[in-house]
């Protein structure tokens, strides 16, 4: 309502998504799989209102809101690992335990699994912005 009343609704997209405790060694007995389901909203001007129903993740929001801001995705591929939950791909996602759930792109998640160990490993942000501010 404050965002009406301060007349920014019209210029604001609004994201909500639900979370999970993390994955212990009660994971498989205590978190039902229902649970697993977690709510990827957003509400921005124009956007009519639809239910998508797919497996994805949370580096899969960055490039959904990045279309939805009409980013060309040649700005970003490069540097995300996700992918638009708005295309027509069934969605995938994985586990840290290694589970691939929907596995319309196992090699895509394998690689990306792969680079993101060793981007943590090699502290490549923290590299990469060294060499930007040299």
């Amino acid at each position: 309502d404050n965002l009406k009343q301060e007349g920014l609704l019209e210029d604001s997209v609004i994201v909500i998504y639900g979370d999970h405790e993390g994955v212990h060694k009660y994971y498989e007995t205590e978190l039902p799989d229902n649970n697993r389901e977690l709510p990827f909203i957003i509400h921005a001007p124009g956007l009519e209102g639809v239910e998508i129903d797919k497996s994805g993740g949370q580096v899969d929001m960055m490039p959904t809101l990045l279309y939805l801001l009409g980013i060309d995705q040649s700005e970003y591929a490069h540097t995300v690992m996700g992918r638009n939950l708005f295309n027509n791909h069934t969605g995938s996602s994985m586990y840290s335990t290694g589970e691939i759930i929907y596995a319309d792109g196992v090699k895509q998640l394998e690689k990306a699994l792969y680079i993101s160990d060793i981007t943590i490993r090699s502290n490549y942000y923290k590299k990469h912005q060294q060499q930007k501010t040299n």
